[in-house]
């Protein structure tokens, strides 16, 4: 919480967060629960099941044995965007595969794994694992005068 007093210094104040180096050093994992499989056409179809609210719904879907999905349908890029999230390679890998695949430009292929990032995050349908040593970190102002 900051302090609104001019004259009083908070420790919140004393401290800036310093940024990751690249968000493109992060890597996508699939969310458990998180089911995908390739259409007719090729193209990939993702389904995460979710537990219906409220105790009635949830005891009458036990009962009756409904289950509640989300379904997403990718499209081409989507799909060999979804294919090659295997917990290893990078954002930054995923775009550069993806320029080569879809003979995008450097450009074109950073939009895309920007969009398809935050579309799938958004849905729970991935996460975004950082290592230790890309993350940002708060780091005391003093210290880094030092």
């Amino acid at each position: 919480m900051m302090n609104w007093l001019p004259w009083k210094k908070s420790k919140e104040m004393d401290a800036e967060f310093v940024p990751a180096r690249d968000p493109f050093l992060a890597r996508p994992v699939v969310m458990p629960g998180v089911e995908s499989a390739r259409d007719s056409l090729g193209l990939i179809q993702i389904r995460r099941r979710s537990e219906p609210k409220g105790k009635v719904t949830r005891s009458l879907s036990r009962i009756f044995k409904m289950h509640y999905a989300m379904r997403v349908k990718l499209d081409k890029a989507g799909s060999v965007f979804w294919a090659l999230i295997d917990g290893q390679r990078t954002l930054g890998d995923i775009t550069g595969t993806m320029e080569g695949e879809l003979a995008w430009t450097s450009a074109e292929s950073r939009q895309a794994t920007i969009e398809f990032t935050a579309m799938l995050m958004k849905r729970e349908l991935i996460a975004l694992q950082i290592d230790k040593t890309d993350s940002g970190t708060l780091v005391d102002a003093e210290n880094k005068m030092r």
